[in-house]
């Protein structure tokens, strides 16, 4: 899939075939952007999927770096205060990074999602409330996580952490 124009390339940002998973992204889409949410800190959107799992802070790590910041200094990644004027596309597969508006950003990551036409269901109440009773019947006999399961998430966020520090550090200016 060709990059359009709207897209700028940024060639002096620094690319790793990890930085994607640093900051939280674990599909396998070749093409995957991330910006900041108000509402939900360091987001990721790669056309199919958007959300809001990201290690945050891995990204202000990389965004905060001198190298970076002078580059992207006058774009809007989102804040707090605010939501992102701009996207960081990273386009996995040759190694680059890209940035442009939300709006452009967003309509290349969905130029290859075909959206299939479905007609409309309608329930009853009694469907509805059968719907109902069997999700909260699964949710109750799904257990939450084990602490092992939270010991080894946190364990490999910590990982990639200390994998993008390294990389960063190593970084010459």
């Amino acid at each position: 899939m060709n990059i359009p124009s709207t897209l700028k390339p940024m060639p002096h940002l620094p690319f790793h075939e990890k930085l994607a998973s640093w900051w939280g992204y674990d599909g396998d889409s070749p093409y995957v952007a991330f910006y900041w949410d108000p509402g939900a800190d360091l987001c990721f959107d790669d056309g199919r999927l958007n959300a809001s799992m990201g290690i945050w802070y891995n990204w202000l790590q990389y965004m905060h770096h001198p190298k970076v910041m002078l580059q992207t200094q006058a774009l809007d990644f989102g804040s707090d205060e605010g939501p992102a004027s701009h996207w960081l596309l990273l386009d996995q597969a040759l190694g680059r990074v890209f940035v442009g508006t939300w709006k452009d950003v967003e309509a290349f990551l969905r130029l290859d999602v075909v959206d299939e036409p479905c007609a409309p269901v309608a329930l009853t109440e009694e469907q509805l409330e059968e719907m109902t009773k069997s999700l909260m019947a699964e949710m109750e006999r799904t257990a939450p996580p084990f602490p092992c399961a939270i010991k080894a998430s946190m364990e490999r966020r910590a990982t990639l952490t200390m994998e993008i520090e390294g990389w960063i550090r190593g970084w010459k200016d």
